[in-house]
């Protein structure tokens, strides 16, 4: 039925946008179990359960520098989902520290900084309300973070 579509809109956009889902689903598909993290505001955790991990985006600013050389989260690929237009619903707790549109804001500026001394980010998909980037880790990159994690 036509009108189904607007029905479930609601529901399906209510926290975030429906569009995030999609990457979570083709990621899911298409990489092997738990070598993969995704980072995104939040709505999206539920999807990644037993397939990968999830980072809240607002953990992902406060610990991991974009300078760095090796970003230390020990999976091969990293997503990092970036809201082009901040969806309106935001979870108080995080909010007290700075609200969705700002948490986008600066997880943009992250992969814009992140790419200014890395080769390995591409656009992994995109639409008209999200961004979703794919940092590949060399096999180098994760025996060096591997090694890092036995000192």
């Amino acid at each position: 039925l036509p009108s189904s579509k607007v029905v479930q809109d609601p529901i399906v956009n209510y926290s975030g946008y429906g569009a995030s889902a999609l990457p979570v689903l083709r990621i899911g598909r298409t990489f092997e179990p738990y070598t993969w993290t995704l980072v995104s505001y939040g709505q999206e955790f539920p999807m990644v359960l037993r397939r990968g991990f999830h980072v809240a985006a607002a953990d992902f600013l406060e610990n991991y520098d974009a300078g760095a050389a090796v970003t230390p989260i020990p999976t091969r690929h990293l997503f990092i989902i970036v809201e082009k237009t901040p969806h309106p619903f935001q979870i108080n707790a995080w909010a007290r520290r700075f609200d969705r549109t700002e948490l986008e804001k600066r997880l943009q500026t992250w992969v814009f900084l992140y790419r200014a001394s890395h080769s390995n980010v591409r656009i992994f998909l995109e639409d008209d309300h999200v961004r979703v980037y794919h940092i590949e880790r060399s096999p180098e990159e994760i025996d060096r973070l591997a090694s890092q994690g036995e000192k």
